[in-house]
């Protein structure tokens, strides 16, 4: 089928999407929810490019200025700090893996997490990206040979906080394991991620970084 292909690829529908939004736009330039929305369009299709081996540098700069017109119109917006902040996470990931310096850009999501979790503290997205984060600078630290440390322990402490909020929410369990992985203490991070496997059963994303984390704890 000629068209198999097509029908796999995902980015013409968020590529539809920002159209839609666009057009959303055009009849309601006051519309908090279409600059958002499509923020998150923006963003999501960054993703897919870089995983797919194409630049993402130009979706990710518009979808951080989608929301900041959304955060000009309604600055407690928090669905728009979170997909900025999340976005700006993302960012600063491929910058480290390209040999770039993400420092400037996980500050810049940090600030717009932490802002997100102030104005809402039951948002357990908001905390998971921010615990994310923090896993993710201790890591860069490491590369830099400082002590990712005091980073971890934030970390920690944001997804710990998180499960005492709600034990069922697998994201956390799973960024917790990948946490504990990096801190070297595979044993939890199986339990982590075996409880995460559980809510969310057949997520192949889990499932590998539980074989993984198995594989250390084998050594």
């Amino acid at each position: 089928d000629a068209d198999e292909p097509r029908r796999r690829d995902p980015i013409p529908r968020y590529e539809a999407a920002v159209a839609d939004y666009g057009t959303a736009i055009a009849r309601d330039p006051a519309c908090v929810l279409a600059w958002a929305g499509r923020g998150n369009a923006w963003s999501r299709l960054a993703m897919l490019r870089n995983k797919w081996g194409k630049n993402p540098s130009s979706a990710v700069a518009q979808a951080v200025s989608d929301y900041d017109a959304a955060l000009r119109l309604a600055p407690g917006c928090v669905d728009a700090l979170i997909g900025r902040g999340n976005v700006r996470l993302r960012d600063g990931l491929i910058a480290a893996v390209r040999g770039r310096d993400p420092t400037e850009r996980f500050e810049q999501a940090r600030v717009d997490l932490e802002e997100a979790v102030r104005r809402a503290p039951a948002n357990l997205v908001a905390r998971n990206d921010l615990g994310m984060l923090f896993l993710q600078r201790g890591n860069a630290a490491a590369a830099a040979g400082g002590d990712p440390a005091p980073e971890r322990a934030r970390a920690l402490a944001e997804l710990d906080e998180i499960l005492r909020r709600r034990p069922e929410y697998w994201p956390a369990l799973r960024t917790k394991g990948q946490l504990l992985c990096e801190m070297g203490r595979f044993p939890e991070a199986v339990a982590a991620f075996e409880a995460a496997l559980k809510l969310d059963p057949g997520n192949p994303y889990v499932a590998e970084l539980l074989r993984r984390a198995r594989a250390e704890v084998g050594k």
